[in-house]
């Protein structure tokens, strides 16, 4: 628990307050739109370069599937099904 609040830490996510404890940042709508922004844009550009690597398979795909099935699982179905039928 230590060592998974001190990465949080040193991640800007929590912050130390002596004799208080850890308390989390302040979170704000608009901080949560711009990190779902940068995050789609990584995703994205993630696949375009599986893409242009040659023909998809389970084996690059893997890599690149989110674990909650995000806007990058289908952004890749999308760009699989464009590359087929090309």
């Amino acid at each position: 628990m230590r060592e998974a609040l001190r990465l949080l830490e040193s991640q800007g996510n929590v912050f130390s307050t002596l004799y208080r404890g850890m308390r989390l940042m302040q979170v704000t709508n608009r901080g949560v739109a711009e990190l779902m922004r940068v995050r789609t844009t990584l995703e994205a550009f993630a696949i375009r370069e599986i893409v242009a690597a040659g023909p998809l398979t389970e084996a690059k795909l893997g890599p690149a599937r989110p674990r909650s099935g995000a806007p990058c699982e289908r952004a890749a179905t999308a760009l699989s099904a464009r590359t087929e039928s090309v």
